[in-house]
């Protein structure tokens, strides 16, 4: 009876702390905020109208500081004389007009510079970097002489590297003087590069190797 008693004293512990963890986790998902469709759709609403009002704010002031420039303006040109109106209405046109040439004079030059790159094989992309805001023909073409010096070493140099990568190393480089031992000598590469240019060497070599192997 005493072991029973001990058994029903530890299930009723069991118990009450099960009950004390269930009553733990019913607080804490009282605990835990939540939001109904109608709130959520309330704070996107209020977030919307907050972004409008900034942007209305910010158009009103841009649109003030607009219309006092202008107010002032006004203000300066009837200030002036007939013959000064005149000749700031002059000015202005010129100035016009010197914009409008320097555009159509910058349009020209990046024409005649992309004709002079195919004449080099360069990509029309490279216009905008060799002309760098200069409108001065003389300079740009200054421009593309050095950017097409600066290319041809740039490729030159690869294909230096490329030849010194790719060369035989073995024997004197000749495939003639390639031998059994300069064929074990050489690196899978090298091997492949024979395998390509002189496919029966390669195979007589590879026989030769073959039988070394099994001997």
């Amino acid at each position: 009876m005493p072991d029973l008693e001990k058994k029903n004293e530890v299930i009723n512990e069991d118990n009450k702390e099960l009950d004390n963890k269930e009553g733990q986790n019913k607080e804490e998902k009282k605990e835990e905020t939540t939001f109904t469709q109608s709130e959520v759709d309330k704070a996107i609403s209020k977030a919307l109208k907050t972004r409008e009002a900034k942007l209305t704010e910010d158009f009103n002031n841009k649109l003030e500081d607009k219309i006092q420039n202008a107010i002032k303006e006004n203000k300066r040109l009837s200030e002036l004389s007939e013959d000064d109106k005149a000749t700031e209405e002059m000015n202005n046109r010129i100035k016009e007009l010197e914009t409008r040439e320097l555009k159509i004079k910058n349009l020209e030059l990046k024409n005649d510079l992309i004709k002079e790159l195919n004449t080099y094989n360069i990509t029309p992309d490279a216009a905008d970097i060799i002309i760098a805001g200069s409108n001065d023909t003389e300079t740009v073409f200054n421009n593309l002489k050095q950017f097409n010096d600066i290319l041809d070493k740039a490729v030159t140099a690869r294909i230096e590297g490329l030849k010194k990568d790719n060369e035989f190393k073995p024997g004197s480089g000749s495939q003639k003087g390639i031998g059994l031992k300069e064929f074990k000598e050489m690196s899978v590469n090298d091997q492949m590069k024979l395998y390509r240019e002189n496919i029966s060497l390669y195979n007589k070599l590879s026989k030769e190797l073959k039988k070394t192997i099994m001997n």
